[in-house]
């Protein structure tokens, strides 16, 4: 019985682990993610269950390799995840650059002072908004 309540435990900190990944996914504003336990932290994750559960060798020894596979999948999808990301913004960013092109097109050459004067005055209300966020893109050529 203590056995079953101990693995009902460990399963319920699993989920929460995992729902609280999700829930962070779900949010509009992107945290950093939190970094990925090192070896040293997995083999601790380990010995604590292993002591909660009294893990035979072998248990320990599969665990471990599941958690350390785990983290590297993790790793990889987290290095995919930005370099997409990356390219959708460079995407964005080329297709603002044609519709502003288009829209320039269009206006007499006073409206287009104009037009980039708003612009202009824009990026620096975002800026003020979110100056850190916004001199990154500056200093990445992205406006």
């Amino acid at each position: 019985m203590k056995q079953v309540l101990q693995i009902t435990r460990w399963t319920f900190v699993l989920l929460l682990l995992m729902g609280g990944a999700n829930l962070q996914a779900q949010k509009h504003k992107p945290h950093p993610p939190h970094a990925l336990p090192d070896s040293a932290q997995v083999e601790k994750m380990v010995a604590h269950i292993s002591g909660e559960l009294q893990l035979s060798d072998v248990q320990k020894e599969a665990i471990s390799k599941s958690f350390h596979l785990h983290f590297k999948k993790m790793k990889t999808v987290r290095e995919n995840h930005a370099e997409v990301h990356q390219q959708e913004r460079q995407q964005m960013e080329k297709l603002k650059k044609s519709l502003d092109e288009e829209i320039l097109s269009v206006l007499k050459p006073e409206q287009q002072a104009q037009f980039k004067a708003l612009q202009k005055n824009r990026r620096s209300k975002r800026q003020d908004k979110h100056p850190a966020k916004d001199q990154k893109k500056h200093t990445e050529g992205i406006h």
